[in-house]
């Protein structure tokens, strides 16, 4: 079975140098820097504690000058061009943080997220900030859904374009409707159904979940 750490993996490109923020325990790094996909990979997190593992892990990468660590708030700090970005594990919102202080402070080029929530913000972020999304799919891991986003900065002059529907439920999923997709609308939707059963519901409450229960089925069902 693919882990959310191969996922994530698997959608880095190979570049010169590669950050991968809110390292934990250095999996990704270690990942990257072993199959060659980085001359160099700087790996930062804010907890001193998470970072000493990764730290512990990747010594002899650091020893031989292909692993740097700061233990900072995203890439404060960091002040070196980085070409590929890969930030995992965290709210959109802190996603959306980070990126404001250090993409253009960096001229980040490509994009690796991995939102734990709020992922119609941070594709809202992206086409606003001049980035085409690429890869932009949900899996399913250890009993979890992820939604996971790659993106590539577009010159300024140039936007990309995401309808409603693509923002909220990301637009591979509604092409391609893969596996994990679909199952975590139907849990989505079983979910729904089992609040309309409640005694509780007020009218105005009913009348949403009865259109979010029509939005959802419209989603696996319609073609885009």
């Amino acid at each position: 079975m693919i882990t959310r750490t191969d996922e994530i993996f698997a959608a880095v490109h190979k570049a010169k140098v590669i950050a991968d923020v809110g390292c934990d325990h250095g999996l990704i790094a270690e990942k990257i820097l072993k199959n060659n996909k980085a001359e160099k990979v700087i790996f930062t997190d804010i907890s001193k504690k998470c970072l000493k593992k990764a730290e512990d892990l990747l010594n002899d990468f650091a020893e031989a000058g292909m692993a740097v660590s700061y233990c900072t708030d995203g890439l404060t700090g960091v002040n070196e061009h980085v070409d590929e970005v890969v930030i995992a594990g965290m709210g959109g919102e802190e996603i959306i943080k980070i990126l404001s202080e250090c993409a253009d402070r960096l001229n980040v080029e490509r994009l690796v997220l991995q939102p734990m929530k709020n992922s119609k913000e941070v594709r809202e972020f992206l086409i606003k900030n001049h980035f085409a999304v690429g890869l932009d799919y949900t899996f399913y891991s250890d009993k979890k859904f992820y939604d996971l986003i790659t993106a590539t900065r577009l010159p300024s002059d140039i936007t990309d374009f995401y309808t409603a529907d693509e923002y909220e439920f990301g637009r591979q999923n509604l092409k391609i409707k893969e596996t994990g997709f679909v199952k975590k609308i139907e849990t989505d939707i079983a979910s729904v159904k089992s609040w309309l059963k409640s005694d509780n519901l007020s009218e105005t409450a009913k009348v949403e979940l009865e259109n979010r229960l029509k939005k959802l089925e419209s989603v696996l069902t319609d073609r885009f």
